[in-house]
């Protein structure tokens, strides 16, 4: 993928950088269970052990990913593959935000892959994303997943540290998602770059007024998606907006959501989640731990 040309020089090879890696693969047992089967991971990734709190879906592996380097920092180089076997299903989630660091010299990359078999299920709601001052951040993400299995997938961005005065103080955020079936047909592609020294994110036209953004991908059947699209009504407030479409082929459904806090958007995003897994699963997201 191209990057834009503002990229600045070379990491300093005197730099010693994070190369965090992360494998899981997640199967059904015989007991009809998801498990977390294969699990490799490289510091400074750390990945709890998989918990089962979840009362009506008592076989949904729950897996929390952590990091014990702190934030993303000059040169860190990070990776994620997640599959899901034919039927099973995880939430994954991160202990808390992740926070992008000052940088003076290069930029930070997170690279993801996930690959969702038949039938399989998969919730991807991690924590917010916040750039601290001078930080620049290149992710891309490519899922491939069969036409029967389901995937809630979740970005969340902070427009900085509010309580440090920054507000849209990075250099530059640059992501982008691949979709694909089983079948190499591309469902879905899109990408963002924001670079608030050259645009002010704060225009009329991209988020005016508003301090943080969500982006939501519901990959399901058709008769879900269609059944999801209705049920979503786009709105606009002084404190929130949500626009809502149906992909082509009626393959997934695309959430944008701006709020004021990141708390609201927080909610949003689980309520979004809660309805996904309703019309999947038959059964709503439960309540956030008093903790997160």
């Amino acid at each position: 993928m191209a990057v834009a040309n503002t990229l600045p020089m070379a990491l300093n090879r005197d730099i010693v950088a994070k190369q965090g890696h992360l494998e899981m693969g997640f199967e059904v047992d015989n007991s009809g269970r998801s498990i977390l089967r294969h699990l490799y991971r490289r510091v400074p990734i750390v990945v709890q052990q998989a918990l089962y709190f979840d009362e009506q879906l008592p076989t949904l592996p729950c897996v929390y990913i952590l990091s014990s380097g702190g934030p993303y920092v000059d040169g860190d180089r990070y990776e994620h593959h997640i599959t899901l076997g034919a039927g099973a299903m995880a939430h994954i989630s991160t202990g808390a935000a992740t926070k992008v660091a000052t940088m003076s010299h290069d930029h930070c990359r997170l690279t993801q892959t996930f690959h969702l078999a038949e039938r399989s299920y998969l919730e991807w709601l991690p924590q917010p994303t916040i750039p601290h001052r001078g930080a620049r951040l290149l992710a891309h993400t490519t899922i491939t997943l069969h036409p029967t299995a389901a995937l809630f997938y979740a970005e969340s961005y902070t427009c900085g540290r509010l309580h440090h005065g920054e507000k849209f103080t990075y250099d530059w955020l640059n992501t982008s998602q691949v979709v694909s079936n089983t079948e190499g047909e591309v469902l879905l592609r899109e990408a963002m770059y924001i670079a608030p020294r050259q645009l002010s994110p704060e225009r009329l036209g991209t988020l005016g007024h508003y301090r943080h953004f969500g982006s939501v991908i519901m990959m399901a059947p058709p008769d879900i998606s269609r059944t999801l699209y209705a049920s979503l009504t786009p709105h606009i407030t002084s404190s929130e907006a949500m626009s809502v479409a149906l992909l082509r082929g009626d393959v997934g459904v695309v959430v944008r959501v701006l709020t004021l806090s990141t708390e609201a958007l927080k909610t949003r995003t689980r309520s979004l989640c809660s309805s996904f897994r309703q019309l999947v699963k038959g059964c709503p997201l439960p309540e956030e731990f008093a903790w997160r």
